[in-house]
């Protein structure tokens, strides 16, 4: 988002923990340097940033949560008040242990500080102080609903870098790729990649792919991310290993799409959903549930919508289809690349540039 608005001749600063790479052109980048990864600490090191950092008249801040006290414009990734509404009800698959005891109150503390913080932004928008962006309009209205009927809210999608995730550049690393997460020419590649696997819904992910590969001994199924196997591998010890690999965290995503030839997503419900647009963007036909944000943007013949997450057999049914028939692959290739030309970061910077242009006629 930075490196687009920077192209249109704006001069950001933005402010990290960690410093990810080089900085676009244009952009300067303040790292707070090293910190414990705690979220506690996160949210009290960046507010207590902001706060010593107050703006000038003709400076305009942008922050991408309600970290920052003092910005003029907000786009939320999440709501942390819905969270907490559904806390309660979420099944955790890994409780043993004392980390894994302790995590439901863990999260619910902090979902709690986030909420405050999410409120305090409220206040600032109905004085108009700041300008509230949602990338959903599933989002905006759980905003709506915890905290203000009223309340003005923008939505503006994430986006994506076609120059990194490009069919171009997975058709030529894609042999690679697959070397590296061991898998040959000749097998069907399903692909996961996420943290929070419980609200991810990784354990249906993982009984479609038990169902799918009773009939197809051809599939792989790869899962990316940070999360704990052991309670998977206790399931369907017989799957893991030969259909189902746990590969870790990985820091380069777009060369896990190379790797394959689905992605499938069975988180039924997401804010908005960037993997499945990063895979659709590398040219990978994706299937995703129809209650998460990303689908709000997505036209018919994009990708494969699940009307029901949970539900195993539709699922089976649609990665066989897939799996079978090259024509459909094909055809949601194509479309799901007009959707990542669609939704690309350029277009969400127009948007953003949009709100903060009125944000500074207000402040004029």
């Amino acid at each position: 988002m930075t490196a687009c608005l920077a192209a249109r001749d704006h001069s950001c600063r933005v402010v990290t923990l960690a410093r990810t790479g080089d900085a676009p052109a244009g952009v300067e980048v303040e790292e707070l340097g090293h910190l414990p990864r705690e979220a506690f600490r996160r949210l009290a090191a960046i507010r207590r940033t902001a706060r010593s950092h107050r703006s000038d008249r003709q400076e305009l801040r942008y922050a991408t949560g309600p970290d920052d006290p003092i910005a003029h414009v907000t786009t939320f990734h999440s709501c942390a008040a819905w969270r907490l509404s559904e806390l309660k009800r979420a099944a955790r698959s890994d409780t043993r242990g004392l980390r894994g005891r302790l995590r439901p109150a863990y999260l619910w503390a902090y979902f709690q500080w986030s909420a405050r913080l999410e409120l305090r932004m409220v206040e600032r928008a109905r004085k108009s102080l700041t300008r509230i962006t949602a990338v959903s309009e599933a989002l905006a209205s759980q905003l709506r609903a915890h905290y203000d009927p009223s309340l003005s809210v923008r939505v503006i999608p994430n986006g994506i870098d076609t120059a990194e995730f490009s069919p171009a550049r997975t058709e030529k690393c894609r042999s690679r790729a697959r070397e590296k997460y061991g898998v040959r020419d000749n097998q069907f590649v399903i692909g996961f990649l996420g943290g929070d696997w419980d609200r991810k819904n990784l354990g249906t992910f993982v009984r479609v792919i038990n169902a799918l590969c009773k009939e197809h001994r051809d599939v792989v199924a790869l899962v990316a991310g940070h999360g704990a196997p052991a309670p998977f591998i206790e399931w369907y010890p017989g799957l893991v290993g030969d259909h189902l690999r746990f590969v870790g965290p990985t820091t380069e995503p777009a060369e896990f799409y190379r790797a394959l030839d689905v992605y499938y997503s069975a988180s039924a419900v997401e804010s908005f959903g960037l993997p499945p647009l990063e895979a659709m963007a590398c040219g990978v036909p994706t299937v995703i549930s129809a209650s998460v944000g990303l689908a709000e943007f997505l036209r018919n013949g994009e990708t494969v919508l699940l009307p029901d997450a949970l539900d195993v057999a539709a699922a089976v049914d649609a990665l066989r289809r897939l799996k079978d028939d090259s024509r459909v692959r094909e055809s949601l290739v194509s479309g799901g690349l007009g959707a990542a030309t669609r939704l690309s970061w350029s277009h969400s910077a127009e948007l953003l540039e949009a709100e903060l242009a009125e944000s500074s006629r207000h402040r004029s």
